[in-house]
């Protein structure tokens, strides 16, 4: 194959650094991402309409190359719809090579079409038919025709594969790769552009796949974050699969951009056993370690480490071992070095993206994990079992001891803001908690009392205490679910008839009308049996887990 194949297998030892300038993935919400053309495309042949090789899957199908990507079409021979199988590139044969996952474009007359908008630097690729959470095919491709070994035309194009560089002429960017780390400097000029661009809902500044290594840091100037946030877009930052979306408004950079500060976000692998931990937590796949951090004419100045508005994280699970673990089991926890544990997070599972996604208030380690089924002895046969095994498997409630829950216990205001706060993933802030006299820093509670009171979602009394080992009434409860969840306003007659259902509505304080009312509405709060509401009657254990439950049901975060 001459000098290309060469310059591939290089690339695929690892003994050589890639820098390659491209253009930023600027992506509208569930729009396409754009690419520059392929730095390869001087003294190159490209495949058009080349016959897959056959592969005895009930497919048959055609494959065409050129300078900005790759098409794939499969015509099935079964009849069997083939929208529902994801194909990705490897350079292995398997996941473990995977340079990234081909854009479904959609079927007409039974052919399936993919697109991949980035051809990578090798002669021969992998297509990966994946289903089913497995490789269902593996296809070698045959790329392109290689360089002539003398260079052929394009001058400096045959260059640089000699050398093992390659360059696109985009001017909006640079990645350059090594063996290890993975940097893309980011051109401020053409963040500029998109962000006065009225057509994307965000600025998503990513490395590719095939660059991506183990460390990774997207390299952006401070007023450049600044802007977008101040345009009212989020930007979201991405490597090795995972995504930060930083939404506007989460962090002031105001001050940062005025002194000129650069702002390193860095998305790493981390050797998992390096994080092993405490718990019941089942470690899939890799452990990535974000963090942002900023520095000013060559000097750090510290990292931030906490937002102002929850940021969101997601972790790609495609192609990771997940050791029989069913999709909708997993969840993201959080390590926590301090105390050598991992912390469950909970988290969405998107099936579709094969991600599962987690707001957060602050950055740490994170990886996708299993809980085993949590149940208790003492819930066999109670009303609340199913609710209550959900909420305790998703690391939010916890029994009073291994085997015992004490469904029907009367539930303290500080238990039940501990569970609102593991319910919304915030961040614990024992220094919020200072506002309370009766918190101390050391009590057990004070970071999640500190977090629901920054938040907004838990007030104390008129005296300056927070009377955290008092129970909880029904109608107080019901009042901190309605401000986690941001219930819309109601008048005074949708008030009215929401408590209609309740017999006993004239007995809900004034205060906690409105806030029982939306969440009646929501269906995240119920009567008792009778009919009644109950609200100065003290809150049960269960009953706080099967509110939180429907809260995030409602919520979309279940």
């Amino acid at each position: 194959m001459g000098m290309g194949k060469l310059a591939r297998n290089k690339a695929l030892a690892g003994n050589i650094s890639l820098v390659v300038f491209l253009a930023f993935l600027f992506t509208v919400t569930f729009g396409a991402a754009f690419a520059p053309p392929d730095a390869y495309a001087a003294g190159y042949t490209y495949k058009t309409n080349q016959a897959l090789p056959g592969n005895g899957k009930g497919f048959t199908g055609t494959y065409t190359t050129t300078a900005g990507g790759i098409s794939v079409k499969l015509n099935p021979l079964s009849g069997e719809d083939f929208s529902v199988i994801d194909l990705y590139l490897s350079t292995t044969g398997s996941m473990a090579g995977k340079i990234g996952k081909m854009v479904y474009q959609g079927v007409y007359n039974n052919v399936y079409t993919w697109t991949y908008a980035w051809l990578t630097v090798y002669d021969e690729i992998y297509l990966l038919v994946y289903k089913n959470n497995a490789v269902y095919e593996s296809v070698l491709l045959d790329v392109r025709d290689p360089v002539p070994d003398g260079g052929g035309g394009g001058g400096g194009g045959g260059g640089g594969q000699q050398t093992g560089t390659t360059t696109a002429t985009t001017g909006a960017g640079t990645v350059t790769a090594t063996n290890t780390a993975a940097t893309l400097n980011v051109d401020a000029a053409a963040v500029d552009k998109a962000i006065a661009d009225p057509g994307l809902a965000e600025v998503k500044i990513a490395i590719p796949e095939n660059l991506a290594r183990a460390e990774n840091t997207v390299t952006v100037p401070a007023a450049t974050l600044q802007k977008a946030f101040e345009a009212g877009k989020p930007v979201v930052a991405a490597a090795a699969g995972v995504e930060l979306k930083l939404p506007a408004g989460a962090v002031d950079l105001a001050a940062m951009a005025r002194d000129g500060a650069t702002v390193f976000i860095k998305i790493n692998r981390v050797d998992p056993a390096g994080a092993a931990g405490t718990g019941t937590f089942k470690v899939l796949g890799s452990v990535f370690r974000i963090e942002i951090q900023v520095a000013r004419d060559g000097q750090s100045k510290g990292k931030i480490e906490s937002f102002s508005k929850p940021v969101t994280l997601a972790i790609p699970y495609s192609g990771v071992d997940l050791k029989g673990v069913p999709e909708d089991r997993l969840s993201v926890s959080r390590y926590n070095e301090a105390a050598g544990r991992w912390d469950n997070l909970g988290g969405t599972v998107d099936s579709q993206n094969r991600v599962v996604t987690v707001s957060r208030d602050s950055l740490s380690l994170y990886a996708l994990t299993e809980r085993p089924p949590k149940t208790f002895a003492d819930i066999a046969g109670h009303w609340a079992k199913a609710d209550i095994e959900l909420m305790a498997d998703k690391g939010i409630v916890k029994g009073v001891s291994d085997s015992a829950f004490d469904p029907d216990r009367v539930i303290t205001r500080a238990e039940f803001t501990t569970l609102v706060v593991r319910s919304l993933n915030l961040a614990d802030d024992k220094a919020a908690a200072a506002r309370f006299s009766d918190v101390a820093a050391s009590d057990w509670f004070a970071g999640p009392v500190g977090a629901a009171a920054k938040a907004g979602l838990a007030a104390g009394y008129g005296d300056g205490t927070f009377r955290p080992g008092s129970s909880i009434t029904r109608e107080e409860m019901a009042a901190v679910v309605a401000r986690a969840m941001a219930a819309g306003s109601l008048t005074g007659q949708q008030v009215d008839e929401q408590l209609s259902a309740f017999n006993d509505a004239g007995t809900i304080s004034s205060w906690a009308r409105e806030a029982v009312a939306g969440a009646a509405k929501a269906g995240v709060v119920r009567g008792r049996p009778g009919g009644n509401f109950d609200p100065r009657a003290n809150a049960t254990r269960a009953e706080g887990a099967v509110m939180l439950k429907n809260m995030l049901k409602v919520t979309g975060k279940l």
